[in-house]
């Protein structure tokens, strides 16, 4: 109901993924790609309500995201994205390790000699952009890992802090042993009554 819904926003477009909500308060999001472009239509996780559309030629971050968390290439795209950001970090700290010039001579791993030949310039440039370049790539794959190996990472960061964990979420029991999952577009009405 909510992917027809949906459709009816965006005209000549094909369903890319849903994007579920992982908050209660966030909306369903559901992606299509059109010829100039991805549009995405955002619709009310309770009601199916369509609450809007957004249309770019490049939402970058979101299928960044859409990448990271599973929902583009199931599992095995996640666990990818995981280990590329692990391969990552050990390059980050192996060249930080390569280019560490001492404590005498740390200055001379900021600096571009001009004045030597060409070979040596680029060493130095390939050095000095390398070190400035590892700040944004350490992050990068730090927040990559976390992302997608939040458990472990998690448990790590509270041994490191001695932080205690977190109390695992409540689960819901079914009615009855019996009981049937009913689909998202479904829960309004199964809430109401209705059939």
């Amino acid at each position: 109901m909510l992917e027809s819904r949906a459709r009816e926003s965006v005209t000549r477009a094909n369903l890319s993924f849903v994007g579920v909500p992982r908050t209660p308060n966030e909306s369903v999001r559901v992606y299509f790609t059109t010829g100039s472009g991805t549009s995405v239509v955002y619709g009310n996780q309770y009601t199916g309500e369509i609450l809007g559309a957004s249309h770019d030629d490049s939402l970058l971050v979101e299928w960044i995201f859409a990448i990271h968390t599973g929902q583009i290439g199931g599992r095995i795209g996640e666990t990818s994205a995981g280990i590329c950001a692990s391969v990552l970090l050990f390059l980050s700290l192996t060249g930080l390790y390569l280019w560490f010039p001492g404590r005498k001579n740390l200055k001379r791993g900021f600096l571009v000699s001009l004045r030597q030949n060409w070979k040596r310039t680029i060493y130095d440039l390939h050095n000095v952009v390398g070190i400035y370049a590892s700040i944004f790539l350490l992050i990068t794959s730090l927040t990559g890992i976390y992302f997608v190996f939040h458990e472990a990472t998690g448990s790590l960061i509270n041994f490191v802090t001695m932080s205690p964990p977190l109390p695992a979420p409540k689960t819901v029991n079914p009615p009855h042993l019996n009981a049937k999952r009913i689909f998202l577009d479904r829960a309004r009405g199964f809430r109401s009554g209705a059939s």
